[in-house]
């Protein structure tokens, strides 16, 4: 489970609306335990500049230097966050090839940028395989008490193949968080 503060989430709308309509990115800080708690949302230029429409790409640099900075605070990064500019919420082909083990991901999924950007709330079962049926959750203002989900990627061994795989996560949005 993936706890994320209103605030942070507030944060990261705003960045979807301020990059649209280009794919923004940014980086998840925070704690890992039972539940993944988000203690900051850190904005990353999207480096792909062919395809900034449909594709991101963090600098590896800044992303080392955000993991040490964190290091120094007891925090680590644990996912990062990036936007679906006309596209529904859910990870493509791309996406699934690129996730990293272990890390969770939230894809925002932004038609409009004067209305409320939509979560993720779907998984992928192996690379480049999205499941058909997905379900988004309006982010209102406030997100008080909303629960969308997000994805960690889960590398399963099997005699056959190593196939990437991801799980549902709840994510839980509050102002508490």
């Amino acid at each position: 489970m993936i706890l994320i503060s209103t605030n942070n989430l507030e944060k990261i709308h705003k960045h979807v609306r301020e990059v649209y309509p280009l794919e923004c990115c940014g980086i998840l800080v925070g704690l890992l335990g039972d539940k993944r708690e988000v203690r900051e949302v850190i904005k990353a230029e999207n480096m792909n500049k062919e395809r900034g429409h449909d594709r991101y790409e963090i600098d590896p640099h800044e992303l080392y230097r955000i993991d040490k900075d964190s290091s120094k605070k007891g925090l680590k990064v644990i996912g990062f966050y990036h936007s679906h500019p006309d596209h529904p919420p859910y990870p493509s082909a791309f996406d699934s090839e690129r996730a990293w083990q272990s890390y969770s991901y939230i894809i925002v999924s932004i038609y409009n940028p004067k209305k409320d950007p939509l979560l993720f709330s779907s998984k992928t079962k192996q690379r480049g395989q999205v499941d058909p049926s997905p379900s988004a959750s309006g982010g209102g203002s406030k997100g008080e008490g909303l629960k969308h989900k997000s994805w960690v990627l889960d590398e399963k061994d099997s005699e056959a193949c190593k196939a990437k795989t991801f799980k549902e996560e709840v994510m839980e949005v509050g102002e508490n968080v």
